[in-house]
């Protein structure tokens, strides 16, 4: 029973060791969507990073909605079905201070982290701040046939940086994982993708020599601000990120594993209780004995 009780603190103020993500005290994070949580109605997913940024729809013959079969995490996935102008939405003015490309910002680096399930190749978009129409270009992520690409607005936004991932071939009706992350500094950029079905990765890493632009386009998710080529499929726990995630913090995310670091944490322990902790030889950390 006091092993129980030591272990369950232990947990508490270190986070999960296994399951689900742990997104307490995570550094940078500007939003997270589980798609399991909403305001207001079902097409309404609230940020559960606790920051404030929840999604406002654009509907079209019942999309999006919620999926209840074709999910990753949770129980719940955000659905579409339309080659429309389908999308969640969030107004710049709207973004928190330090929202990635947030107009009136200097706020160039992000990771962006999401489950995607593709039910169409067609040429569509899955998140970023973008607007063709009016040339608000900062960000976008999405599909052109069959291949992941990021898109970099530069040159007030009137030209495109396009960087694609290599060699993995997209398929319908399977989920990936995919990061993006970009160096507002450096201009280094990195697609990380793990396809579940074929249980591989592909890393995809490139420099750059244009700097972000940096405009009042919405943040969407689904599709870019003013296009009709929505993403058709399944779209699950999406978060965005001030900074770049380090591949390990990738590899984290996609295995249900990620937790911030504990380092400079501390509980008290009775002596008493002390000899039920061993060092082991293998990485050098402390255990509860068995």
């Amino acid at each position: 029973m006091r092993k129980a009780l030591i272990l369950t603190l232990f947990l508490f103020l270190c986070g999960p060791v296994f399951g689900v993500n742990d997104y307490t005290r995570a550094v940078g994070l500007e939003a997270l969507y589980t798609f399991e949580s909403y305001s207001g109605g079902a097409d309404s997913p609230l940020d559960t990073s606790g920051n404030g940024n929840t999604l406002t729809p654009t509907e079209s013959g019942g999309d999006p909605s919620s999926d209840a079969v074709n999910f990753k995490e949770g129980l719940l996935a955000a659905s579409n079905a339309q080659t429309a102008t389908v999308k969640f939405a969030r107004a710049d003015g709207s973004l928190q201070a330090d929202y990635p490309g947030r107009n009136g910002t200097t706020n160039r680096t992000f990771s962006i982290a999401l489950w995607a399930r593709p039910t169409a190749l067609d040429t569509s978009y899955v998140a970023g701040k973008w607007s063709s129409a009016d040339n608000t270009r900062s960000f976008l992520l999405g599909m052109t046939g069959s291949r992941w690409q990021l898109l970099i607005g530069y040159n007030g936004g009137t030209s495109t940086e396009t960087f694609t991932a290599s060699t993995l071939t997209l398929g319908t009706d399977r989920w990936y994982f995919l990061c993006t992350t970009y160096d507002g500094t450096s201009k280094a950029k990195r697609i990380w993708i793990w396809d579940e079905d074929a249980e591989s990765t592909t890393n995809t890493t490139t420099g750059g020599t244009e700097t972000m632009n940096i405009e009042g386009a919405d943040f969407t998710v689904m599709n870019q601000t003013d296009s009709a080529d929505s993403f058709q499929g399944q779209v699950d726990e999406v978060s965005v990120w001030s900074r770049v995630l380090t591949l390990p913090e990738i590899i984290d995310l996609k295995n249900g594993v990620f937790a911030p670091s504990s380092i400079g944490q501390f509980m008290m322990i009775s002596k008493d209780y002390w000899k039920n902790f061993f060092q082991d030889g293998i990485d050098g950390k402390w255990r509860i004995a068995a």
